[in-house]
């Protein structure tokens, strides 16, 4: 329950604050990743995925799961990757070969 000093944010403030939290946790899937505690990265991947459908968070999780040799789910990953970017700039096709 609110007390009369909390105000309800309005919804464009709840889409920043929304959209803020995915970055993190895609930010931090990126330390995890680096750190080679794979497992946390696809946790914070999927986090950043919930809360906002992105690129960053979807290559970082599929790299993830390839590190741990989940190669079907990494696969899913990078095949959904390229259905997103279908220009596929930045080459994600070749994460799959």
């Amino acid at each position: 329950m609110m007390n009369s000093k909390q105000e309800k944010l309005d919804e464009n403030t709840t889409k920043e604050v929304i959209l803020l939290q995915s970055q993190t946790s895609c930010n931090m899937a990126v330390c995890f990743f680096l750190q080679k505690n794979y497992k946390k990265a696809i946790e914070k991947a999927t986090e950043s995925l919930k809360l906002n459908k992105n690129d960053k968070a979807l290559y970082r999780r599929g790299q993830a799961y390839a590190a741990l040799q989940n190669y079907d789910e990494a696969v899913e990953d990078f095949k959904n990757l390229i259905k997103m970017d279908t220009s596929d700039k930045n080459n994600f096709q070749q994460e799959l070969v």
